[in-house]
C-alpha cells in the first residue's frame, strides 16, 4: 500500500505503509493522516488553502476519519460529496497506479 500526495503546485514524496499493515481508520490516521496531511497546508500551499480529496476506501469513509478530517483539513471532500460510482477524475486512480504497479510488479 501506497500514498502519494499530487496537486498543481507540486508532489509530495510516496509514503510506503509497511508490508502487511491493515489499513483502517485508526492506521490510516496514525500512518498517513497525522503525519503527512495534517500540514499540507503548510508544508505543499504557501497560502495554506487547499481542497483534500481520497477515494471510497473503508478507512477514508470511517465516521472517526471524516470527523479528523473536519477538524484539522480546512476543505475536504466528504464521503457524501463524492459518491462511490461518479466517474473518478483522480488522476492517480487513471494513471500514476497502473506505472507505478507495472515497475514494481
Amino acid at each position: 500500500m501506497v500514498w502519494a500526495g499530487i496537486s498543481s503546485v507540486g508532489r509530495k514524496l510516496l509514503v510506503f505503509v509497511p508490508f502487511g499493515v491493515k489499513i483502517n481508520a485508526a492506521t490510516c490516521k496514525e500512518l498517513i493522516l497525522e503525519p503527512f496531511v495534517k500540514d499540507l497546508g503548510k508544508t505543499m500551499f504557501e497560502n495554506g488553502s487547499f481542497a483534500f480529496q481520497q477515494d471510497g476506501a473503508a478507512a477514508h469513509k470511517a465516521k472517526s476519519t471524516q470527523e479528523w478530517l473536519g477538524v484539522n483539513i480546512p476543505h475536504f471532500i466528504t464521503k457524501v460529496e463524492w459518491p462511490p460510482s461518479s466517474p473518478d477524475p483522480n488522476p492517480l486512480d487513471f494513471s500514476l497506479w497502473s506505472i507505478l504497479e507495472s515497475r514494481a510488479c
